[in-house]
């Protein structure tokens, strides 16, 4: 979305006030005023008109069309001077241009016309009265101005201060109601580049009520909107900008159709709706804008090219290249026969496009270097303006086959990138912080497609991506982890007040740095912002002084840094999820999403390997997460994904590798790699020791944490919660947390009660349970060594389902009539979290921590957090950023490592593990080390092999032994024990059980009562075809939905029945087949472990038995019901009755087994349709009329 920049948004309000109320300048972009201007109130808004209409005259002739610009400045004079005096700075000024430019042109006529109008505007003009002092107003001017100042300075917290002191007597003022509401529209602003988005967003909204009520639906309204519509978007709050981005256009439709105002917002408009998915929609938007910018008079074809430069970056997301490059090269043409320098450089992007589409290299790098160099100049301290122009050259020159220099380019659009995402994710919300990553994914895409990804590409390619991808990989975690962590590192006042300016520093930079700071007066945008980073940076330094470990996480993150914590004997595998580009497209179309593999080792060069299409990966894992969370068959599943994520990076991996640091992405995220299967048929457990990480980029942090010495506090133990006693007073801003649980009921665990106690006597251990395991008693906890907490978890999906009732789940009261609805919360921090004493009391939130809750804890220092529940490692993945839920909550806490579960756990084997783990622990065991060891001796008893019992728990973050002594630093870590050689989505989809298939049948069929004829039979080899259509889209997804599919079917056989002659001498013929086709169309539920639809179907069906023939159309009703008995295997019943409309009916039944895509179906169907017999062996026949045909039918086949 275009945005002017910052100070030009604020600025002019606050100027043209100033200007109504105390004779400052009338325009922002005119020079200071030597005298007072008096002007008349009721010429107040023609004066306004006519000096803006000048200024715009004025901005022609520096566009060097100096016809149209004198015309738009003689217009406009004649009003100046009746408004605000013959001789008043405005007229004279404006008199002065045309005076001579008249001369300079020789119209005479011209010249002389404008000496005698304004000789007869002296003769007219009376000055009006001065007006009388204003003592409010007086009192509020001095902080007015000093707003504006510092507004330029880019201090919009000081500014907003000053505003809000100035108002109340602005308000007590004579001046008129509008005026004093779009000052304090002004201030809203402020408030939202100063961070302040609750007041922002409240002032705003009450000064658009405001205005509706008086002014309706005016200019100034529809202004008000588009900054409303900016601070969702600042906010990251996509739905809420583009509804009243639609109220802005709305409002611009009726009071300046036709404008070029309306352009623009429809701009807004379209980039909103293209950036929310709806391609189709935006697309519609521009190509209104272009149907008006096309009739503006004069011809705007700086307006023109923005549109279409947008138009073609819509179609390419349609994937409609060609389109794109069409409207690229009409946008460049414009430019060229323009011949302006503004629109000369908004073209550049289209002009570079269509030079590459041409093949003319050359002349795309021409304009590639000349936009980067200019943007270097004027824009070198704004990063991402310097990060754009810096990567597209790279593009270009990579099309050039310059890859030594389109990498250097790169490099440096990266490093720009990273101020930017280091100033911007500090000072940004949740939502905000996954917007500004996605915005520049695309960068990190293109980087693995010029060869990061091992594919054409040599060792400085690869660097570059992976050293990209150890920065922004699991970025949005790191910032709000940083920004938390540096609220508890510094406790001394001093140190406080530092960190407070540099984040209000950071604030500034940001707001300032996106965009430029052109369009105000006396603002040099490279010179303040060099200022503010120089401020920055010397508080950074002075911080890093105070605390080593604040220092740890401020470094630039390289790959030499991420080396130096490795350990000797480990391995660092980096997954990344990417859009895989076309690089010889003009525009780096995206191909297909795919995974890559990069392997880093403590010494030697990092090595990229393409893993593939990810489509596969996420169907495997899909799998293997349903064998492991029902006690299936493991095996092949596990097998298939190692082959897809481990087998490929083998080679990569060294002897010595005893450990893998493993940092997934997407899917992966969700997958415990202990469970894959190698071409040995073992266990990747049994070989190498695994622990997780949200991104390489943690284990500089491990290191730095693990060499500090902080104070903790006494381990503590939380188990056997009450949960149906009372929680204590319910906190009403914590309702809507756990609304969604209302009716939730979670029952009682006996084996946390002695997993609690075995635990704290081990650990010497704070005990809590029963009615002392509370919220309040969990969240207040601080720093202790260990926190354990055995109780139940939760991950509310998007449907429910029940737990077995010695899982550590939550089930729901069957008593209870009230249906539990979806979860109404989309953030994913608010749907996870733990059950704790009166969790089972109705509407009370206070039994439930949610992960959002969680992540306000103070687990700083804490070097290890045990959640022995259910699903607590799960959540939302996001490609790039992990798992939103507990996982993510208890990183930000400021715990170093945690140990949590990805599927509903066993109670019994999950107390039995937890002991022995911690027991491994105290001994002096690596965290994952510990774990590892419970696990293999699990593994080796019957009754717990299954990897159900023994790998839910998967462990991330610090893996070496720890201390529990309270105060003693991280002890150093140990070598991983010597070998022993003896992921779909956040939810898990069910298997579909009715699909598109193919198979083979064998039949025998049978007519039957046929008069005075023999009854005719036959067997009959079968082809059916049966293809879903309307339901693939829905396949993989829980819910109501529908089932429908295309149905083909061929026969051919013999007649078994006994042969007739006829008088003639010839027989009926031993000959059989038929087929029929149809279409059937069901409504239903999908669930996970059962699937029921009921519908209709219409059926044509033909036969051939010999010489008796049926024929006819069913429509009959019919049910299905398919049953899940496994991972991906499903029993399915099949039964159609009656008819509808029609005399002909129908009733059968069949029993289809599906194993893993293999069908195996048994069936017995009635059919009652017409029937003809032959007379005489001729074409004389007779009609049998409705008798029973029965066909018996057993058919195999597979799913596709």
């Amino acid at each position: 979305m275009r945005q002017r920049s910052i100070l030009a948004r604020i600025a002019p309000p606050l100027v043209a006030f100033l200007t109504a109320v105390a004779a400052a300048p009338a325009n922002a972009a005119d020079p200071p005023q030597k005298k007072t201007v008096h002007v008349r109130p009721e010429d107040m808004a023609a004066a306004e008109a006519a000096v803006k209409k000048a200024a715009e005259g004025r901005k022609l002739l520096k566009e060097k069309k100096v016809r149209e610009g004198l015309q738009m400045i003689d217009e406009a004079l004649g009003e100046i001077e009746r408004t605000t005096g013959p001789d008043s700075d405005y007229s004279t000024s404006n008199r002065a241009i045309l005076l001579d430019l008249y001369k300079a042109l020789g119209e005479t006529a011209k010249l002389e016309a404008v000496e005698a109008r304004a000789a007869a505007a002296r003769r007219k003009w009376t000055p009006p009265p001065e007006r009388a002092a204003d003592p409010s107003l007086n009192k509020a001017m001095p902080k007015l101005a000093a707003a504006l100042e510092a507004t330029k300075r880019g201090d919009f917290t000081g500014a907003a201060s000053l505003l809000e002191q100035a108002l109340p007597d602005v308000e007590k003022s004579d001046v008129s109601p509008k005026n004093y509401l779009l000052v304090t529209g002004v201030l809203a602003s402020l408030y939202d580049h100063s961070q302040q988005f609750s007041k922002g967003e409240s002032l705003r909204r009450d000064v658009i009520a405001k205005m509706e009520r008086s002014l309706g639906e005016s200019a100034d309204v529809a202004d008000q909107y588009e900054f409303l519509a900016t601070h969702y978007i600042m906010r990251a709050e996509v739905v809420k900008a583009l509804a009243t981005q639609r109220r802005c256009v709305e409002i611009t439709r009726k009071t300046s159709p036709a404008s070029g105002m309306l352009v623009d917002r429809l701009l807004a408009l379209s980039g909103l709706l293209t950036g929310s998915g709806d391609l189709a929609a935006g697309e519609a938007t521009l190509r209104e804008a272009m149907g008006i910018v096309k009739g503006l008079r004069p011809v705007d074809p700086l307006r023109m090219v923005r549109v279409a430069n947008e138009l073609a970056r819509v179609l390419d997301g349609q994937f409609r290249n060609a389109e794109g490059d069409a409207v690229a090269e009409a946008a460049c043409s414009i430019a060229v026969s323009a011949n302006q320098p503004a629109v000369t450089e908004e073209a550049e992007p289209a002009c570079i496009r269509t030079a590459l589409a041409k093949k003319d290299t050359k002349l795309a790098g021409e304009i590639a270097a000349r936009r980067f160099a200019r943007t270097e100049k004027q824009y070198g301290t704004s990063p991402g303006l310097l990060a754009s122009a810096a990567h597209e050259l790279a593009q270009v020159r990579w099309a050039e086959g310059r890859k030594d220099e389109a990498t250097a380019l790169a490099k440096k659009a990266a490093d720009a990138q990273e101020r930017y995402l280091d100033r911007i994710l500090s000072v940004s919300g949740d939502a905000q912080k996954r917007a500004h990553l996605r915005l520049v994914a695309s960068q990190a895409y293109d980087l693995l497609s010029m060869g990061g990804n091992g594919e054409g590409g040599g060792r400085a390619q690869v660097r570059l991506a992976l050293e990209t991808i150890l920065r922004r990989k699991g970025r949005s975690l790191d910032a709000s982890a940083d920004a938390a962590r540096v609220a508890r590192l510094f406790d001394q006042p001093a140190d406080k007040a530092l960190a407070a300016r540099q984040l209000e520093l950071r604030r500034q930079i940001a707001a300032l740095g996106l965009r430029g700071a052109g369009g105000v007066p006396g603002v040099d945008p490279a010179s303040l912002l060099a200022k503010l980073e120089a401020e920055h940076d010397e508080i950074g330094n002075k911080l890093v002084a105070a605390s080593p470990l604040y220092g740890a996480q401020s470094k630039p993150v390289t790959i030499e840094a991420v080396q130096a914590a490795i350990p000797d004997d480990s391995a660092l595998v980096e997954y990344v999820y990417y859009h895989a580009r076309d690089t010889s497209s003009p525009v780096f179309a995206t191909k297909e999403v795919r995974f890559v593999a990069f392997v880093l080792h403590k010494t030697g060069e990092p090595v990229a390997v393409d893993l593939g299409d990810a489509l596969p990966i996420g169907r495997a894992v899909s799998k293997l997460r349903w064998a492991l969370a029902d006690h299936g068959d493991v095996l092949p599943h596990a097998k298939q994904v190692h082959d897809l994520v481990i087998a490929p990076i083998a080679k990569h991996l060294r002897s010595s590798d005893a450990r893998l640091i493993v940092s997934p992405d997407d899917d992966l995220n969700l997958v415990p790699f202990a469970t894959l299967v190698d071409e040995r048929g073992q266990f990747l457990v049994q070989s190498r020791e695994i622990t997780y990480v949200t991104s390489g980029r943690d284990l500089i942090r491990i290191a730095a944490a693990s060499a500090q010495k902080r104070a903790n506090t006494q381990a503590m133990v939380f188990g056997d919660p009450a949960f149906d006693g009372a929680a204590g007073a319910a906190d009403p801003s914590a309702k809507a947390s756990a609304g969604d649980l209302d009716n939730a009921k979670f029952p009682a665990l006996p084996g946390t009660a002695a997993e609690a106690k075995a635990i704290a006597d081990l650990l010497a251990a704070a005990n809590v349970t029963r009615a002392d395991a509370t919220k309040a008693r969990l969240a207040g906890v601080s720093s202790p060594v260990v926190l354990h907490v055995a109780t139940h978890g939760f991950f509310l999906k998007r449907e429910r389902e029940q737990g077995p009732s010695n899982t550590r789940s939550l089930e729901y009261d069957p008593g209870d009539p009230v249906a539990v609805p979806p979860s109404r919360s989309a953030n994913p921090l608010v749907r996870s979290g733990l059950a704790l004493a009166g969790a089972n009391q109705r509407s009370n939130a206070e039994g439930l921590l949610t992960a959002l809750e969680a992540s306000s804890m103070n687990l700083e220092g804490t070097r290890l957090v045990v959640l022995s529940a259910c699903e607590t490692g799960v959540g939302e993945t996001e490609v790039g950023e992990g798992v939103y839920g507990l996982r993510r909550a208890l990183v930000v806490a400021g715990s170093e490592s945690q140990l949590m579960s990805l599927w509903k756990v066993d109670d019994e084997a999950t107390r039995d593990l937890m002991i022995a783990f911690y027991r491994d622990l105290k001994a002096g065991t690596g965290r994952a080390a510990a774990l590892r060891k419970v696990q293999l001796a699990m593994l080796g008893k019957k009754e717990t092999q299954h990897p159900y019992f023994w790998a839910a728990f998967i462990p991330s973050g610090e893996w070496s032994p720890m201390s529990f002594d309270l105060q003693a630093p991280i002890v150093a870590r140990d070598a991983p024990p010597a070998r022993d050689r003896s992921s779909s989505s956040q939810y898990e989809p069910p298997y579909p059980a009715f699909v598109s298939s193919a198979l083979l049948g064998m039949h025998y069929m049978a007519i039957t009562n046929l008069r005075d004829q023999p009854d005719r039979a036959a067997g009959l080899v079968s082809l059916q075809l049966e293809y879903a259509l309307l339901s693939n889209l829905f396949e993989g997804g829980r819910g109501f939905g529908l089932h429908d599919e295309l149905l083909l079917s061929l026969f051919a056989g013999l007649r078994t029945s006994d042969g007739t002659k006829y008088a003639s001498g010839t027989d009926e013929g031993s000959l059989a087949g038929g087929f029929r086709s149809g279409y059937e169309l069901a409504l239903g539920y999908r669930g996970s472990s059962f699937q029921l639809f009921a519908g209709g179907q219409a059926t044509y069906n033909t036969f051939v038995l010999g010489d008796a023939r049926t024929y006819g159309v069913t429509l009959p009703a019919i049910a299905l019901l398919g049953i899940r008995t496994g991972s991906s295997s499903f029993i399915g019943l099949r039964g159609q009755y009656g008819k509808w409309f029609i005399d002909q009916e129908t009733a059968g039944a069949a029993l289809s087994l599906d194993l893993d895509g293999f069908v195996l179906r048994a069936g017995l169907e009635e059919l009652k349709m017409p029937v003809t017999v032959s007379l005489d062996g001729d074409e004389a026949r007779a009609s049998a009329r409705r008798q029973v045909s029965t066909l018996a039918s057993f058919s195999l086949g597979g799913t596709f």
